[in-house]
């Protein structure tokens, strides 16, 4: 019995190592959770030239080739989520998510 207890207590140990490790990796991904994201909703936008560009004013309307109602493409940080469609929320001008990729 005594190879037992030293055996005993390294897996004591080791079960003890694996908690904290579980731990440290539960907190990495609550931190991670609070990390900002980049989200992109994209219009194509018709006849758009350097000139366009070059030419753009304050109030200056850029018509896009989307209906009002049609779906748009959405990314976070360049990796595709979804459609989504403008919306009005109160006094904001939102996104509603309509499709998952």
């Amino acid at each position: 019995m005594q190879h037992a207890e030293p055996a005993k207590r390294e897996a004591g140990l080791e079960i003890v190592a694996l908690r904290n490790e579980r731990e440290e990796a539960e907190q990495l991904l609550m931190r991670a959770h609070m990390l900002p994201c980049r989200l992109l909703l994209e219009a194509a936008v018709i006849n758009f030239t350097v000139d366009t560009l070059m030419s753009l004013q304050p109030g200056a309307i850029v018509e896009t080739a989307a209906q009002h109602n049609e779906d748009l493409l959405i990314s976070v940080n360049g990796q595709l989520l979804g459609a989504a469609k403008f919306d009005v929320t109160r006094d904001k001008l939102a996104v509603r998510l309509t499709g998952v990729a």
